[in-house]
């Protein structure tokens, strides 16, 4: 089955610090990604397979590419982690530019149990161990209804080589942070 969805923006270039920091984790947590994604944005896609942290379905032991089934449910996605990130790193003010991709997959996602701890919003300890254990028994990914957009659907392929057509859907999305607070315009 072959879906189009959107991906995580194009974030915009780390520092040395954050390089350097991505580069030890990458070293000491690496999973084994046997078959890349080779086209096109190839170092977005690899990103987070190449680079592993914790997140909803992955105890950072190993990589997850998200995405959603709609840009505006990306966006909700995204910006609720980078606003978090932002306040975490006590990030002054700041305008900042993302670029988006839309890809297509090539695989039939389970739909997650439907389970209230899995989609908890801030507490990911049993959504990590479902996506550790769906992994392991070798499902593809997930499929699972957006927590921040009500609505929405999301996606977590386990393997980069499940991207097929990847191409830029927007280049030129701004957005603020105040200090405390995310706005995309």
């Amino acid at each position: 089955m072959s879906e189009h969805r959107v991906c995580a923006p194009i974030d915009g270039i780390p520092t040395h610090g954050e390089v350097a920091l991505r580069r030890a984790v990458a070293e000491e947590t690496r999973a084994s990604v046997t078959v890349p994604y080779e086209g096109p944005y190839a170092a977005y896609v690899m990103r987070p397979f190449n680079f592993p942290i914790a997140s909803r379905f992955s105890d950072g032991t190993f990589g997850v590419h998200y995405s959603a089934d709609r840009f505006d449910v990306a966006i909700a996605e995204h910006g609720f982690h980078l606003a978090r990130a932002l306040m975490d790193a006590r990030m002054p003010a700041i305008h900042m530019r993302r670029a988006y991709l839309t890809l297509e997959f090539n695989a039939d996602l389970p739909e997650i149990e439907p389970r209230a701890e899995l989609l908890r919003a801030d507490d990911y300890t049993a959504s990590q161990q479902y996506g550790s254990d769906r992994r392991r028994m070798g499902d593809p990914g997930v499929r699972y209804p957006s927590v921040r957009k009500a609505g929405g659907a999301c996606a977590g392929l386990f393997h980069p080589i499940l991207a097929t057509d990847v191409y830029l859907l927007t280049d030129s999305l701004s957005c603020r942070w105040s200090g405390s607070a995310l706005r995309f315009d």
